[in-house]
């Protein structure tokens, strides 16, 4: 006599697995860009923070010694030899990098191009020297940077070692450019000074929070239409070759902008066709340190009237919503 067992077992179909693997795969479909964009946001407010810290450090710099740090010190920009060390690199004891900034000898300090830091005369650059510049500051990468923490593109790709990256270079110059691609007689004073210039918050007659000091510059490469190759920054400052440089070509000083008031010259605008341009692979624009120590995310769609006169300290202009 034959047992009931109840009503017979039976797994899945083919069809019915399949259903449920088309499920699983739009679900993780759908996940997945939440996941990178929580942590775009994440690493978004880190870069933020990188700025803040640096801003702090500025401001303690100018509590201690009573003015800002110049841009850079060093022989001139037309020299074929010798470096500049930078701003960046001054407040190095106000960013937790005492250590680091003792070790950075006054003979690295002079403007001497023979003897000075990683000049061209030193064919094997000091070993104390090259450490120091191949180091590492976390506070100075952006973390969505798709680079490595070393710049192996600055001072020069035929170099045997990297520097130390940067994203954050600070406004070297504000210039109104004429529709030739000419400097006009309009440049206006920024908050980095140099070795005869000192700036101080009694300067910033603006008012600070309508004064930009630093920006973000990235490595990632602009796609066409733009297509630019961007090459970053590096902290510790500029050096020169065997080529005369100018501070733009091989700084960590950024221009703000060569916009003029018709508009016709807009490549060092945010994100556009400058290496030199202030750029960042946020979507839409990027982080700047403001006078007052805010940090604000500015649109790459800034008037650029308004962009330039931002990077000035006293050019008396009136600035309305950015």
């Amino acid at each position: 006599m034959k047992r009931c067992n109840g009503a017979r077992q039976r797994g899945f179909t083919l069809i019915e697995l399949l259903v449920v693997i088309a499920i699983i795969a739009i679900l993780i479909a759908l996940l997945l860009p939440a996941v990178q964009q929580a942590r775009e946001a994440a690493r978004r407010s880190n870069c933020k923070n990188n700025l803040k810290q640096i801003g702090l450090a500025l401001h303690n710099y100018h509590e201690t010694h009573s003015i800002f740090p110049p841009g850079y010190v060093g022989t001139a920009y037309n020299s074929t030899a010798g470096s500049k060390i930078a701003w960046s690199a001054m407040i190095l004891p106000f960013v937790d990098q005492a250590n680091l900034y003792n070790q950075i000898t006054s003979s690295m300090f002079n403007s001497n191009g023979a003897t000075g830091w990683l000049a061209v005369a030193d064919v094997t650059p000091k070993v104390a020297a090259t450490t120091q510049v191949e180091s590492v500051i976390p506070g100075y990468v952006c973390p969505s940077d798709p680079s490595s923490s070393v710049n192996a593109d600055r001072p020069s790709p035929a170099q045997s070692y990297s520097w130390g990256k940067s994203n954050y270079p600070g406004v070297r110059a504000s210039v109104f450019w004429d529709t030739t691609g000419t400097p006009a007689a309009r440049t206006v004073a920024t908050s980095f000074g140099n070795s005869t210039v000192k700036v101080k918050f009694r300067d910033m007659t603006d008012g600070t929070s309508n004064i930009i000091m630093v920006g973000e510059r990235t490595t990632q490469d602009s796609p066409a239409p733009i297509s630019i190759t961007r090459t970053g920054a590096i902290w510790i400052g500029i050096q020169n070759t065997t080529t005369p440089l100018t501070a733009d070509e091989n700084s960590i000083l950024g221009t703000a902008s060569s916009a003029n008031s018709a508009g016709t010259l807009t490549t060092e605008l945010i994100n556009q066709a400058s290496g030199n341009a202030f750029s960042s692979p946020h979507v839409g624009g990027c982080h700047f340190l403001m006078g007052d120590g805010k940090v604000r995310f500015i649109s790459e769609n800034i008037n650029g009237d308004t962009y330039t006169w931002l990077a000035g300290i006293n050019d008396g202009h009136v600035l309305g919503e950015f």
